[in-house]
């Protein structure tokens, strides 16, 4: 919505398409619907209502934020899917469990028709890294895509978090001289979630130290594994959480060693509240980061002594 307020503010028109919205004075809202479930059907069925909307209105510019076609500008923040899918499983499998899944081949089916030539005019991608995905998949030609990093608010995050650090490691029962471990995320499979409980197992003195897991994702699993690694009394799962400062403020290392991440938003609020940052070559935001300087970069996801 920063977006539309500005472009509003500079004396537009604008429109939002948009399941679920905040009403915004001098913004037009036109609701889509979408299914509950499942999640796969979610994109597509937002991307046909979106394309319904499109032909019963004229628009000069299409700027498009989510997975819909066509668009004249769409922003690929959230990277290339069958990449992924590439990554998350040896290749020999991979093809064969996209031919069976109805969500992924949905996904696919949707991916493809968005980079096909005539559904955009331009793409901005977040990282180096996820403009050579689309033209490696997609054969999108390079001089069609723009490459603008992601940025953070400096209002609210900032080194003046740690402040409020000692209150926050209070409320979340960990002593002052504990060393304290921050990962976010919202799929903490792609965010490598398994590598870094793996690493902090192996710690000579790992009770010495908390593990906050912040965001979603399926945490039975992985409370499941903790407890497996001998975890289960350091690792703090908090789930979802609104005010991300006082979770930084707590911290002394962030760590995101992920399989695959377009950009890495909280790598560069964690660096901006003044935290070590560890991440992977397979993060867009490694690329603003100067390896032993402004963090440090693991070469390949997955590696537990590297980590």
């Amino acid at each position: 919505m920063d977006l539309a307020r500005a472009l509003r503010d500079f004396g537009h028109e604008v429109h939002v398409l948009a399941h679920r919205y905040e009403p915004m004075k001098g913004i037009s809202f036109h609701s889509v619907a979408v299914p509950l479930k499942p999640f796969g059907l979610q994109n597509w069925t937002f991307a046909k209502n979106v394309r319904l909307a499109l032909s019963r209105n004229e628009f000069d510019i299409v700027n498009g934020l989510s997975q819909i076609y066509p668009q004249d500008i769409y922003r690929l923040g959230d990277g290339v899917h069958k990449h992924w899918l590439t990554v998350r499983r040896p290749r020999i499998f991979s093809h064969l469990y996209d031919k069976v899944s109805p969500r992924h081949r949905l996904l696919l089916h949707l991916e493809k028709k968005i980079f096909s030539p005539g559904n955009f005019r331009r793409i901005i991608a977040n990282s180096e890294l996820c403009k050579q995905h689309a033209i490696t998949y997609y054969k999108v030609p390079p001089q069609l895509i723009d490459v603008i990093f992601c940025g953070v608010d400096f209002d609210i995050f900032n080194s003046s978090v740690h402040n409020e650090g000692a209150q926050s490691r209070a409320s979340l029962g960990i002593g002052r001289k504990a060393i304290v471990v921050l990962f976010v995320g919202t799929n903490y499979e792609r965010k490598g979630l398994d590598t870094l409980l793996q690493a902090i197992s192996r710690l000579r003195y790992k009770e010495n130290y908390r593990l906050l897991v912040v965001g979603k994702g399926n945490i039975p699993r992985y409370q499941k594994l903790a407890h497996k690694l001998g975890l289960r009394e350091i690792t703090i799962f908090c789930g979802f959480q609104e005010h991300m400062p006082s979770f930084y403020g707590a911290a002394d290392i962030f760590v995101l060693p992920s399989y695959y991440d377009p950009f890495g938003n909280v790598c560069l609020e964690a660096m901006a509240c003044g935290l070590p940052v560890i991440t992977t070559r397979e993060t867009g935001v490694s690329e603003l980061m100067a390896h032993g300087k402004s963090g440090f970069i693991m070469d390949h996801p997955g590696n537990i002594s590297a980590l």
